[in-house]
């Protein structure tokens, strides 16, 4: 759902909880830059792709560097953006905001940290995205369910890594 005058974007859980604007149902909301996220099959974010017009998407948004055409991928909302010119941010008015949560499987893939240790990582599983609807003004994430002492292969259940944000464009978009 990334039309003309309403964008959709995914906002990490630490970008709000790190001081970037809360996003509230009706309210207005500036400072995020949406960037394109291409699609990556079989990861769980992928969960969260649609069909994106990079040719009709707004300035503000960042791409692929050469990227034409329509890609399959989603939107994501950053908040601290470390490039030295960034697009500016996109502003509008809130239509809609879902928590989102995915189950997480522990894993190595191969890669290791710079002191040669194996990388074990938390990875999202692809299949078990999952929204929560919010309203109201006073909503927050669940609390961190700590995970323990897992062993590879182990899979957590969802935790809310952040929001999805349907967002009424100003009219200068």
């Amino acid at each position: 759902m990334t039309h003309h005058r309403t964008m959709r974007f995914h906002v990490s859980s630490w970008e709000i909880g790190c001081c970037s604007p809360k996003p509230l149902v009706g309210q207005r909301l500036e400072g995020y830059r949406p960037l394109v996220v291409p699609a990556s099959p079989g990861d769980g974010w992928d969960d969260l792709a649609e069909e994106l017009d990079l040719d009709a998407l707004p300035p503000e948004v960042r791409r692929p560097d050469g990227a034409h055409g329509v890609v399959r991928g989603f939107l994501l909302g950053e908040f601290h953006v470390t490039e030295q010119a960034p697009p500016p941010p996109v502003r509008g008015t809130v239509l809609r905001v879902r928590v989102t949560s995915l189950d997480r499987r522990l894993e190595g893939r191969g890669d290791t940290w710079p002191n040669g240790e194996p990388q074990i990582c938390w990875y999202p599983v692809a299949g078990s995205l999952r929204y929560r609807e919010v309203t109201t003004p006073d909503w927050e994430f669940s609390p961190h369910v700590p995970r323990g002492d897992a062993a590879v292969g182990d899979v957590a259940p969802g935790q809310e890594d952040g929001v999805l944000v349907d967002l009424l464009l100003d009219a200068a978009h």
